[in-house]
């Protein structure tokens, strides 16, 4: 090899070495969990009574930041007794909830504007489309998805003059919707949706709009869900759910414990992951899958062709043993046999 080809070589042996390690440090850099301190910067967070909302308060007053709690209940509201956080109880599927939250919002921001609103409460409804009745989509609709809608126009102006985010706690049921969460899945989808269409609009504010998707979590949530299941089988008319039978029922509760058992995770690696991202880096991502948990696994089902993703969902989530009408008779007994 002549020495100019060589040095060429080497020289682009060395750029080629160069650029793979800017490309590892940004990499590496970029997902710090901490960039920065909240630095007394206001933010309003919904859903904090227990949980995940609960662990993301904590985690962000600890941070740094001002946080001002929206709550539903009393109970959930005292648990920040000892803590300097902001307390409003309101019930956010109301008109005078909502500008409870809002007023108390901007009151604590004051001249310093608000930074962040954190829509995170939520509520679970699951139960299989056959027999869940339109009222469950209705309530799951009104918190999950207007709740945010209501708050975020409400508050916009605020953000917008402080460049501020706005982040939307989905799930990864807002990606692939899980059968029997039917009104759960479909509010999430809403809200993916809502956010996407904010976070192209806002670009000339530079207003920051972040989507957490988390998987599985150890909430209250979760672990009612199988519960929540058999209620709304068992308050179903006879005539939705006969169909099904009971040992079906029963089976799919036991299933539906072991893979929830199975999956949850603790909530609060996930809350870190959002104060650290979301809110503290200075460019946060406009999705936020969490490294924790199930949420990388079922994003990763969502993308198998149709046919495929229904029978492995399916699978995960129905016992083998088939509903009761669907199932073939038992053989007749063996002739001679009285049965």
């Amino acid at each position: 090899m002549a020495p100019t080809t060589a040095t060429a070589a080497a020289a682009a042996a060395a750029a080629a070495a160069a650029a793979a390690a800017v490309y590892i440090a940004y990499k590496w850099t970029k997902n710090w969990r901490y960039v920065s301190v909240g630095n007394g910067r206001c933010i309003l967070l919904t859903g904090c009574d227990t949980g995940f909302g609960r662990h993301v308060a904590q985690q962000a007053l600890d941070a740094g930041f001002k946080v001002v709690a929206a709550c539903y209940t009393e109970a959930g509201a005292a648990t920040f007794a000892s803590t300097t956080a902001t307390i409003v109880v309101a019930d956010l599927t109301t008109a005078e909830g909502v500008e409870r939250v809002v007023k108390a919002a901007l009151a604590a921001a004051g001249d310093a504007g608000l930074f962040a609103l954190v829509n995170n409460a939520g509520l679970c409804l699951p139960g299989n489309v056959d027999w869940l009745p339109p009222d469950a989509y209705e309530r799951s609709m009104a918190l999950n998805f207007h709740a945010p809608v209501k708050l975020t126009y409400a508050l916009l102006p605020a953000l917008k003059s402080t460049r501020g985010r706005v982040v939307n706690v989905t799930s990864v049921d807002g990606v692939v919707a899980l059968p029997s969460t039917a009104a759960y899945s479909a509010s999430k989808h809403a809200l993916e949706a809502f956010s996407d269409v904010l976070r192209a609009e806002m670009l000339p504010w530079d207003v920051n709009v972040v989507v957490v998707e988390p998987g599985t979590m150890r909430t209250p949530l979760a672990e009612a869900f199988a519960d929540g299941w058999l209620r709304s089988f068992r308050e179903a008319p006879a005539e939705r759910t006969a169909a099904y039978g009971d040992e079906w029922a029963r089976r799919h509760v036991t299933q539906t414990n072991k893979g929830m058992e199975a999956a949850m995770v603790d909530a609060m690696p996930t809350a870190l992951e959002l104060v650290h991202r979301a809110l503290l880096h200075p460019s946060p991502p406009s999705r936020i899958l969490p490294a924790k948990g199930n949420a990388k696994i079922l994003w990763t089902l969502g993308q198998l062709p149709d046919s495929i993703r229904d029978r492995v969902l399916y699978s995960l989530v129905f016992p083998s043993l088939l509903p009761l009408t669907l199932r073939p008779p038992p053989p007749p007994p063996p002739a001679g046999v009285v049965s």
